[in-house]
């Protein structure tokens, strides 16, 4: 007798192939056009009744055929998973599985509903399995996008494992495909962090973010977004922070935006924002953050922001707001971080800003602040951090800081301290606040 080697490998294709039902589409016999032939309803019960045949083969061949008849054979297989015993249910899911995934649309809408509408079953093994399906369809379909955004050159990281994980997606320079590519997105799991910022992306990109349900970071800065598009944006109720750095927009984009209370940060720096401009931001009354750097904006816009209650951080880098504007900010009474880098300051200003007490961090960075000046703020007494790099103080200015009891960092990088005057600063300070130049 002749005895025949047969790898390992091929015997497990084989009986793979015996053993699962398909997960594709395996018509038997098919048509001439490529779809399945079509059966009777009779024919389509006799089909069920194999499924459970003790036959093996038999029961293989039945849920096959009952998988390829797709939308025909839907109410079919329905039956068999919600009155079937254990292994036909096992065969059932197994055919809604494939159809989960299928390419036309009205089956796997109508298994989709099937499927959730099973997870709400008295039956605890029907909703079990229902929701073991939906999972590894979810994560099927989420490695399938982003499968196909990466390979468009877009940069996607996952965070944490499974359901609760976090995916951030950055569509870049680098981006090869086009505003309906990013369609794909919705696909994605977990999808709470999105820039787009320097690609080319549109407003039409815009319609295929705003149905990414859990995002709550979009970043549009320096894109081909226009004013028009961002009314998509308000259908994202949990979006808790929008950046519109550098796009071209004025307050027409504020009115756009909408009413939007559940935003918390927004990112307005190098646009066309005017004092005018700011009375649109009443549509966002939970706002803690807003980046207004190198804008228009003077020191009338500021009293447009008092209606910001809950406003803690502002930033005002190199705009023209160092004048009697900077006193409507004391009705910020949440207010705790504010930059006011590249800022002329007037005297006046200076000593309104003594009277901010509810600040943490001040940044007065390549300001025309001076020592002397730096003698208004004797009274903030919860700074903690102060910033005065590149501005012209000298160890003069640390008789001044000593009076701040809460200050435990000071920038001056660029400044005219000394080695000498920041060690002296910090032994009668009693080392409570580091001197960083």
């Amino acid at each position: 007798m002749r005895c025949i080697l047969v790898p390992i490998a091929v015997l497990l294709a084989a009986w793979s192939s015996l053993a699962a039902p398909s997960f594709g589409f395996d018509p038997d016999p098919p048509a001439r056009d490529g779809a399945p032939t079509s059966t009777t309803a009779s024919e389509r019960d006799m089909l069920a009744r194999q499924v459970t045949d003790g036959r093996f083969a038999v029961r293989v061949r039945a849920s096959r055929r009952l998988e390829s008849l797709g939308i025909e054979a839907f109410s079919s297989v329905e039956a068999i998973v919600r009155e079937g015993d254990r292994e036909a249910r096992s065969r059932g899911f197994a055919i809604l599985r494939a159809w989960s995934r299928s390419p036309r649309a009205d089956l796997t809408d109508a298994t989709l509903a099937l499927l959730r509408d099973l997870t709400v079953s008295s039956d605890a093994a029907l909703a079990r399995h229902a929701n073991e399906v939906l999972r590894w369809r979810r994560l099927a379909v989420h490695e399938d996008a982003v499968e196909f955004l990466e390979g468009l050159g877009a940069r996607v990281t996952v965070r944490g494992a499974g359901e609760s994980g976090r995916t951030t997606v950055h569509v870049a320079q680098t981006w090869r495909g086009n505003d309906e590519d990013l369609d794909r997105l919705r696909d994605v799991g977990g999808l709470n962090w999105l820039s787009i910022e320097d690609s080319r992306t549109g407003n039409r990109g815009l319609e295929a973010i705003a149905a990414c349900n859990d995002l709550q970071f979009v970043m549009l800065g320096r894109s081909a977004v226009t004013e028009r598009g961002l009314g998509a944006l308000r259908r994202l109720e949990r979006l808790q922070h929008v950046s519109l750095q550098e796009l071209p927009v004025n307050g027409a984009a504020l009115v756009e935006l909408g009413a939007m209370p559940h935003l918390v940060s927004l990112g307005l720096d190098h646009t066309r924002m005017t004092d005018d401009d700011l009375v649109h931001l009443t549509g966002f009354p939970n706002l803690k953050n807003l980046w207004l750097d190198r804008t228009a904006v003077t020191d009338s816009g500021l009293e447009r922001l008092t209606h910001l209650s809950n406003l803690t951080h502002l930033y005002l880098l190199g705009t023209r707001t160092g004048g009697p504007g900077i006193r409507h900010l004391a009705k910020l009474s949440r207010l705790t971080h504010l930059s006011l880098k590249e800022v002329r300051l007037t005297p006046e200003a200076v000593r309104q800003l003594g009277t901010l007490s509810t600040l943490v961090s001040l940044g007065l960075d390549d300001s025309n602040v001076t020592d002397d000046m730096l003698a208004e703020l004797g009274g903030l007494n919860n700074l903690q951090v102060l910033w005065l790099s590149k501005s012209s103080v000298t160890d003069g200015a640390f008789a001044h800081l000593e009076r701040m009891s809460s200050l435990r960092t000071v920038y001056g990088h660029g400044t005219r301290f000394t080695k000498e005057g920041a060690e002296s600063f910090k032994r009668r300070t009693s080392d409570r606040c580091r001197v960083h130049f």
